[in-house]
């Protein structure tokens, strides 16, 4: 039987499709069976099993498919004989790299082999005396909800796996070297991102905001922002990295330097300036606002108005100043009226305009702008703003 088919190395949502599944809930996602094997003593026998789960599934139809898929991936040029020997699969697979994962004592490697209909997740372990294969079929229809719900759920994992800060020994001593080494791993695995993510979104003249957005997304703010200010850290000396950047790199706690070698972003620090500008102020704007933020842009916009020489409202009977796009984003009705207090102006109103979506600070054009701010008393019931 001659069929077309593509093989990739599995997502890491896939790899767990890799092992039997419970059935209970349908967590085996209707997998078909699988196929168990190992090449023998000598590395070059195909020795095989097949273990039904889902039989309903099983027609003639996938029978000769299955047989078609085992025979390309032993004897098909285009496949490197990945399954003729435990040697062909053990550089099959270190060849690809995006396949390799850690199993419970040694290194395996995860593919996905895809027909029209059907979905081949193929597990590798090249280890002499071990099974050495197992592949499990399943019908795509049936397998592509189960691995985005596994893609969302190692997702959330991910963002919210927290930054191990103690040292080697520590974590030693108090039995914590899993997470030790799973933290400094995925730390390692954010360089690469923003590595990744920089080069994709650079067009040569601007990087865009989105670079921040996917590792942001992925990884969360806490580990990008270790791995950024550690690679400020390392770059004092140069002239392309702002001050700014610099003394906030400064604020950051960060693991030990042994955890963060690895760590230091290689990409163009004119770029991972910008990156880091960028993170820095989507992490604001996640932050509630203090009184001194309130105050603050109550003093700009006060500046606002004395600055401006003639009525700007439309109707040109009234001064306005837009609120910061930040402020207004991160400002609850609470905080838009505590802001209001702090002028002395009888006319004062904050209006939505919807051409722009931003919202304004408007008086009336007789009214004395060289006041200065009121001083606003905190209210016990206003405290926590």
């Amino acid at each position: 039987m001659d069929i077309k088919m593509e093989l990739r190395p599995a997502t890491e949502a896939e790899r767990v499709f890799s092992y039997t599944l419970e059935k209970e809930n349908g967590a085996d996602a209707e997998c078909i069976g699988h196929l168990r094997g190992d090449f023998g003593s000598g590395g070059e026998s195909f020795h095989s099993t097949w273990f039904d789960t889902h039989t309903e599934h099983k027609a003639s139809a996938f029978k000769e498919e299955f047989d078609a898929v085992v025979n390309n991936l032993r004897f098909d040029v285009a496949f490197d004989g990945i399954l003729m020997s435990r040697e062909s699969a053990r550089k099959y697979g270190y060849a690809h790299p995006d396949s390799i994962m850690e199993g419970s004592y040694t290194t395996e490697f995860a593919f996905r082999a895809d027909t029209k209909d059907r979905a081949y997740i193929l597990r590798i372990n090249p280890n002499k005396g071990d099974y050495n294969f197992y592949m499990y079929a399943y019908e795509k229809k049936l397998l592509e909800p189960r691995v985005q719900a596994e893609a969302a759920r190692l997702q959330k994992e991910l963002r919210e796996r927290p930054v191990y800060y103690p040292d080697y020994e520590y974590a030693n001593k108090h039995d914590e070297l899993k997470q030790y080494r799973l933290s400094s791993k995925t730390n390692q695995a954010c360089k690469r991102a923003i590595e990744k993510a920089i080069t994709d979104n650079y067009d040569g003249r601007r990087l865009n905001e989105l670079a921040a957005a996917q590792v942001i997304n992925r990884y969360g703010f806490e580990r990008t922002m270790c791995v950024l200010a550690h690679t400020i850290r390392r770059k004092q000396w140069d002239g392309r990295i702002s001050s700014a950047n610099k003394s906030w790199s400064a604020t950051i706690p960060l693991p030990p330097d042994q955890v963060m070698d690895a760590c230091c972003v290689n990409s163009h620090p004119g770029l991972v300036d910008l990156f880091v500008d960028e993170v820095r102020h989507r992490h604001l704007l996640t932050l509630p606002l203090t009184e001194a933020d309130i105050k603050a842009e109550a003093a700009r916009i006060l500046s606002g108005f004395r600055n401006t020489e003639k009525p700007n409202s439309p109707t040109g009977t009234h001064f306005r100043v837009k609120l910061s796009d930040d402020f207004t984003f991160r400002a609850n009705t609470r905080q838009l009226t505590r802001l209001g207090r702090y002028f002395p102006f009888q006319s004062f109103t904050l209006s939505s305009v919807m051409e722009d979506k931003g919202r304004y600070a408007t008086i009336s054009a007789d009214e004395d702008r060289s006041k200065p701010l009121r001083t606003v008393k905190p209210r016990k019931k206003e405290q926590a703003l």
